[in-house]
């Protein structure tokens, strides 16, 4: 599977939306890498646990070839 640059977006419990751009090769490897490093970050206040749900958006960058 090709790897691809992302960025994933999750909303912390304040509504408040955080992103991080992340290359990976999969959508669940997509959504890992984004959210361990989301909670990881000291600015976000509480992203939800356990059984409570989470949205993430994942969007893919897709790579453009400029020529001049």
């Amino acid at each position: 599977m090709a790897v691809r640059s992302c960025k994933v977006t999750s909303e912390d419990m304040n509504g408040v939306r955080h992103t991080v751009d992340v290359t990976a090769g999969s959508l669940y490897e997509a959504v890992a890498l984004g959210m361990a490093a989301i909670r990881t970050d000291e600015w976000v206040n509480g992203i939800a646990q356990g059984l409570n749900p989470v949205k993430v958006r994942v969007t893919i960058l897709d790579s453009t070839t400029i020529r001049s």
